[in-house]
């Protein structure tokens, strides 16, 4: 559970839990956020929603929220789509935790699923945007593939 203090004080803000944080609030711990679904496109809906409900209790800025959900988004996609390729549909997991680094928090991602990896043709017209995606939203981009699935990790930069 998330411990919201002042920064001043190290008293709770007035209005207690549940409130919005304002700007010269911290938040000391957060829980990680885990997920595990289907791997299918009528999972992202449910997906974007858990990753908003537990920012919103993270006290994650909205600006960075647009850009964690867009970029978990584009690679729970990749999951769904190339994965299980041929194969029965599986499972995509979603693990999200916010670490310092240095004077800065970022949200650490990891996706994993348990299909096989599957290179991108060469011409693939206007698809294959994705990870090019996750790239200008994130750091530290790391796909591994693997004999036991593809886990794909990187971080999203926390703004004020």
């Amino acid at each position: 559970m998330a411990t919201r203090t002042d920064n001043v004080n190290g008293r709770e803000p007035a209005g207690g839990h549940g409130t919005r944080p304002s700007l010269n609030t911290r938040f000391d711990a957060t829980e990680p956020l885990e997920l595990h679904h289907h791997a299918d496109p009528h999972e992202l809906r449910a997906i974007r929603a858990e990753i908003a409900d537990w920012a919103d209790r993270t006290g994650l800025p909205d600006h960075t929220l647009v850009d964690l959900q867009l970029a978990v988004g584009e690679a729970v996609a990749n999951s769904v789509e190339h994965a299980y390729r041929g194969r029965r549909p599986g499972t995509v997991d979603v693990r999200l935790d916010v670490h310092r680094r240095g004077a800065h928090r970022v949200v650490n991602v990891r996706i994993a699923d348990r299909g096989r990896w599957h290179s991108r043709p060469r011409h693939s017209g206007n698809r294959g945007r994705g990870l090019f995606l996750i790239g200008e939203l994130a750091e530290q981009v790391r796909v591994t593939p693997s004999l036991m699935g593809t886990e794909v990790r990187f971080t999203i930069p926390i703004g004020n």
